[in-house]
């Protein structure tokens, strides 16, 4: 199934709607900066939930395996991603209230419709490493770069 291109967050919440599918990493533009290949797919599911408190929400779940630069080496590297976030939407002017109410979940405006596929890009791109590198004594980034792990530091 593929994703719509925007859904009504209240109604998927109240309606506990669930979308899963699989995307490929190509498919999302801001991400394809930190690749080193096009090689890989998204797999994801997200499930609309009214809060206690009335909130909705959105959990998501996600992974994925994308290629990325070493910066050890400057060949490519598999980076494994497995994350799992609730998005909870408050109105705007409320979103200085919500001081860290919970560390598993982000805050987010409730504008009415959003992009799920941004939304997805968004939590792969927070979930990635700022400097990927292969292990220290992974050998395939010896053989492209030729530096010894402990020549590195």
């Amino acid at each position: 199934m593929s994703a719509p291109v925007s859904i009504d967050v209240s109604d998927f919440a109240h309606r506990a709607a669930v979308m899963k599918g699989e995307t490929p990493v190509v498919a999302l533009a801001r991400l394809g900066e930190f690749l080193a290949k096009p090689d890989g797919d998204v797999r994801y599911e997200c499930v609309g939930v009214v809060r206690r408190d009335g909130k909705p929400s959105i959990r998501w779940s996600m992974a994925a395996s994308v290629w990325m630069v070493c910066q050890r080496c400057l060949g490519p590297v598999r980076i494994d991603v497995d994350a799992d976030r609730e998005l909870v939407f408050v109105p705007e002017a409320a979103l200085g209230d919500v001081a860290d109410e919970e560390a598993d979940s982000d805050y987010l405006p409730l504008v009415g419709r959003v992009n799920p596929m941004d939304l997805i890009e968004d939590e792969l791109l927070l979930s990635l490493p700022l400097a990927p590198k292969h292990a220290e004594s992974d050998e395939e980034c010896l053989a492209v770069g030729g530096v010894e792990p402990d020549r590195l530091n």
